[in-house]
């Protein structure tokens, strides 16, 4: 089980999404702006920043929206 205080259950999700896009990892980093090294620190130890985990969907062709619970 993942300790979510430490990992965000988005990042699962962008991990499937770029998974989906068939490019590699080191290509999304670049064409996005975020470093390799950042990216991968998502996946293996530390949440990213807001505006890079947007970045990053936004280059995949995506966005993170709020919404109201209802």
């Amino acid at each position: 089980m993942i300790d979510t205080r430490r990992y965000s259950p988005l990042v699962d999700a962008l991990k499937q999404i770029m998974k989906e896009s068939g490019r590699t990892n080191f290509e999304i980093a670049e064409e996005s702006g975020v470093s390799p090294g950042t990216l991968s620190a998502w996946f293996h130890r530390h949440n990213p920043s807001l505006p890079n985990f947007e970045s990053v969907l936004r280059e995949l062709g995506y966005s993170l929206k709020i919404v109201k619970n209802d």
